[in-house]
This record gives C-alpha cells, sequence and structure tokens, in this order.
C-alpha cells in the first residue's frame, strides 16, 4: 500500500522537525507536505500558507491534513475540509465538536498516526456533522481565539439574490441576461432571486419557465439606486445573506461562496464587494483594462449579511452604472464595514456573449449616470486580493508614473500610518 499522504498547516518549524524525525525514525507509511514559511525544513516540500488557492491544492492532492492552529486561517482550511469530506486533525485548544481527529497535543497526534489503521482512516476519521455546526469565534481575556459550535445550524438556503433587471427595448444581450439568471438558479445556497425591476421596465423577454419558478420572485422598486435596493433588502432582517449583483453576472457552486456564507455568519461587518472575469460560457479571460489595475475600479457583486443603515446615502447613486460602485464603496468604507475583494478566485462570472465580436457596443448596465457628477464624489477602489498578492508598491510607483513629491508623500503615509512612537 503506499504511502498516506500528509499536509501540515499553521505550524511551527519545531513541529514540523519533530513530526518529520518520528516519522522517519519509527518508519511510518506517512509523506509529507508542509504549508508554512520556514524553507529550510528538511527536504519537505513547502508552500506559503498565505497562499490561499495552492493551499487549497495541497488539501486535495493529500489524504489527511494536520492543523496545529485553525485560527490562523480564520477556520477557512477546517471549513473547506469539513465540507469537502477532507480528513483533518484538528488541535483541541481552537475547536471542539465530535470527531477522533481531535488532538491536545503532540504526543495525541503521535498515537492517532501510531494506531491509524490505513484501510479504514477515512471512516474512522471522517466527520459526520459537516452540514450541521455553526463556528462562534470567543477571544479570552488573554486574547486567545478558541471556536465553539455553539448550536446546530443546518446549512440551508441561506442566500437572497437580487437582480436590477434591464430593459427589453435597450439591449442586444438578451440571451446573456437569461442565461446568467438560469445559472444562478443553479446555485445550491440560495433561498429566493428577487428580479427588481421599475414600472417602465419591460421584463417579458425572460421565458415563463424563469418567471414561474418557485425561486423566482419580482419585486418593483422606484428606481435602482443603492439606496432603494437596500431599503428592500433591509425587509428581510438581520438572518439573510443578501447578494446584489448584475443581470450579466453568475456565481458558481464553488466551495469558496460556502466559505464566505460562513464567514459573513460570524463577521457580520465583512461585506463581499467583488470584481469579475468574463466569459462567453465556453471560454475565460481577463478585461485588459481592468487586470492592469488589479480590478479595483470595477465591482459587480456585494454579498453581506442582514441590514445596512443607507439614509445617509445619496439616493443617486445607481447600480451598476460607471464609478457608482465605487462611491458606495466608500459609503461601506467610512460606514466601518470591512470590505474584500476575492472575485476572482470565487470566481464572479460576467458573461457576454456579443461585446467581444462588437467593440462599439455600448454596455447598458455600466453606463455613465447623467444624474450625478461623479468627479464631485470621494470613491474607494478595491484591488482584488489575488491580483494585487505578488505587485509591490514600487510596481504600482512605476505603474503609475508618480513623481518625486508624490512618491515622498506615499512614503511618509506609510510612516505615520505604521510607525508608533
Amino acid at each position: 500500500m503506499p504511502d498516506i499522504r500528509l499536509a501540515i498547516l499553521n505550524s511551527c518549524k519545531k513541529n514540523n522537525l519533530q513530526l518529520i524525525l518520528l516519522i522517519k525514525k519509527l518508519k511510518l507509511p506517512y509523506s509529507l507536505h508542509i504549508i508554512c514559511e520556514d524553507k529550510d525544513v528538511l527536504n519537505s516540500s513547502h508552500i506559503n500558507h498565505y497562499d490561499i488557492e495552492d493551499t487549497i491544492n495541497v488539501i486535495n492532492d493529500n489524504d489527511i491534513i494536520i492543523n496545529f492552529n485553525p485560527s490562523t486561517d480564520d477556520y477557512t482550511n477546517t471549513i473547506y475540509c469539513i465540507e469537502n469530506n477532507k480528513i483533518m486533525l484538528n488541535c483541541s485548544k481552537y475547536i471542539k465538536f465530535k470527531s477522533k481527529g481531535i488532538f491536545e497535543d503532540f504526543d495525541d497526534i503521535l498515537n492517532i498516526l501510531t494506531n491509524l489503521s490505513l484501510e479504514n482512516y477515512k471512516k474512522d476519521l471522517l466527520i459526520d456533522n459537516k452540514d450541521e455546526y455553526i463556528m462562534n469565534y470567543k477571544k479570552s481575556y488573554e486574547g486567545d481565539v478558541k471556536c465553539d459550535i455553539i448550536k446546530q445550524v443546518k446549512k440551508d438556503k441561506l442566500v437572497n439574490i437580487y437582480i436590477p433587471c434591464m430593459d427589453k427595448d435597450d439591449n442586444y444581450r438578451l440571451c446573456d441576461y437569461i442565461n446568467s439568471i438560469k445559472n444562478n438558479m443553479k446555485l445550491n445556497f440560495v433561498n429566493k432571486i428577487i428580479l427588481l425591476k421599475t414600472e417602465e421596465i419591460d421584463i417579458s423577454y425572460i421565458p415563463n419557465c424563469i418567471l414561474e419558478n418557485d425561486i423566482i420572485e419580482i419585486y418593483e422598486v422606484v428606481d435602482y439606486s443603492f439606496q432603494t435596493v437596500i431599503t428592500y433588502t433591509n425587509t428581510y432582517g438581520n438572518d439573510i445573506i443578501n447578494c446584489i449583483l448584475n443581470q450579466d453576472v453568475y456565481l458558481t457552486n464553488n466551495s469558496n461562496y460556502q466559505n464566505i456564507i460562513n464567514t459573513l455568519l460570524t463577521k457580520e461587518f465583512n461585506i463581499y464587494s467583488l470584481s469579475r472575469i468574463e466569459t462567453d460560457g465556453t471560454n475565460y479571460w481577463e478585461n485588459i483594462k481592468l487586470k492592469n489595475v488589479c480590478y479595483s475600479i470595477a465591482q459587480d457583486v456585494w454579498i453581506f449579511k442582514g441590514e445596512i443603515d443607507v439614509d445617509e446615502l445619496d439616493e443617486e447613486i445607481i447600480v451598476g452604472n460607471l464609478w457608482n460602485d465605487l462611491i458606495f464603496n466608500n459609503y461601506l468604507n467610512e460606514s466601518g464595514y470591512e470590505l474584500i475583494n476575492c472575485g476572482r478566485t470565487l470566481p464572479v462570472l460576467h458573461l457576454d456573449t456579443y461585446s467581444r465580436n462588437n467593440k462599439f457596443h455600448i454596455d447598458p448596465i455600466r453606463v455613465k449616470n447623467d444624474d450625478i457628477d461623479t468627479d464631485e464624489y470621494e470613491k474607494y477602489l478595491l484591488a482584488d486580493k489575488t491580483s494585487i498578492k505578488d505587485k509591490s508598491i514600487d510596481d504600482i510607483i512605476k505603474q503609475l508614473q508618480l513623481d518625486t513629491d508624490k512618491i515622498y508623500e506615499i512614503k511618509n503615509y506609510i510612516l505615520n500610518k505604521y510607525i508608533n512612537i
């Protein structure tokens, strides 16, 4: 029988070396893959634990995951393993639920590994209650983060999607709008899809197989301003997770969306303001203009839990209109929300079967808002995390062609922001 592949997460150099040496000494049938920042851990392969995509790949490529400190990555990898039936050993200091894969110390790990049935280890260690948990972060006076299962909550369909619909007479891309709705109807985490329309909007182009589906509701609004749309989402209360998106955008059943939902259940001040990549339904590509600025200048999806106070938000800021998303982001940022853009890794998909071959096509969703002068508003650019990860400050300065005085100003800002005296 081939070796069982182990991956070590959120560990320290001492634990890594100790485990490697014991496996070699006792000739245990395990091979190791260490996710850490140490680059001199004998001959074991390793990656940085901040590389989310690489970490997920390693988890999927290994048989058992040993997680010494799940709180390091906000339990993201623990939740991923539970959802995807991956075998994981977790430290009892940080997480509590019924499982044979919970260890208190290093001796516990060694005991589990030496007594594990190589034929039946999956059955022995698999978490049975993976669909019935919610994690609650608790900080003690000492600052230790612990995670308890505080109640059983089945992962029902927790998300309402709100889509401002485009008018029949103004569009070339009706098939894209229809197919995007159909794709969103396939999502396994969706409670309702609410199609928003104003009195003058004709949505008769949407087929009855969509309009008469139980998951679909139609609601008439006075306009598509963020204030109007969110005032409506607020009527569903604080227990629902809301998702506002443009009509030519769709999500997927990628488990990363479930990770977002899990995070929002405990971190209600997080708002996911997401950028998209392009697709024609078959091929995928990146918008060069957006890519060059790390997708910081346009977002198409907002996912958040519960109610948002929009009483002070300008009622002329429109969902989908050019630069209005950045004005809305600024309002959220100043209101104390933590904005996150990770759209490329999810991904968020912009369905466009028309514009690539018709370069002079004007997108009827992302048009200029003639009711306001966007130059008069503060904006908040939000870069996609993956896109900006490998881009240094010097790269950005060079790309923007900043003069010496501006560079000096930026450096002074960094010094004042992060040096405590």
